[in-house]
């Protein structure tokens, strides 16, 4: 939460923003991580039924974690938005197997994830939506989207936990 005079790394958490942290970092506490994730699921589904455009995707899309040998909180979130929608799960394949987060890669706008992101499912005509943990530029779900386009959309929409305001 912003605060006038306080260093931006020193900012307390917002209430999902503390469900979110503990939900990727809190690795000694595995019940602690999964009520992190069940509260945050519950907080997107609720956003997801009273939001017109939102309820009425026709798939779920998780955005790839940066190590593609790990399932991601983000994914795990994406999966659990999916089930309970009753939508299916689209998985979004990586170039590499290790990606940067967007923040550590050259300020160059989209571009800088290039083709890093593709979808073999075809879905076209259908209605996405792309679901994250955190949203700090939007760089990677700019990036996400593309690729969900690519595939044949009708519409994306996105939706992340929380924003990062942190420098």
């Amino acid at each position: 939460m912003p605060a006038d005079d306080v260093d931006p790394r020193q900012w307390r958490n917002t209430p999902d923003g503390e469900r979110v942290s503990v939900g990727k970092y809190w690795a000694k506490s595995p019940d602690a991580m999964a009520q992190a994730g069940r509260a945050l699921t519950r907080r997107m589904l609720g956003v997801t039924a009273r939001h017109p455009i939102l309820a009425d995707s026709d798939v779920v899309v998780a955005v790839p974690g940066h190590d593609r040998a790990r399932l991601s909180f983000g994914e795990r979130l994406a999966a659990s938005v999916a089930r309970g929608t009753h939508v299916p799960l689209i998985k979004v394949a990586t170039q590499r197997e290790f990606r940067p987060p967007a923040k550590d890669l050259p300020a160059t706008g989209e571009t800088a994830l290039g083709e890093e992101f593709t979808i073999t499912d075809n879905l076209a005509g259908m209605r996405a939506l792309i679901v994250d943990d955190v949203f700090r530029s939007g760089r990677t779900m700019s990036a996400v989207a593309n690729a969900v386009r690519k595939s044949g959309v009708a519409r994306v929409c996105g939706l992340a936990a929380v924003r990062t305001m942190r420098s």
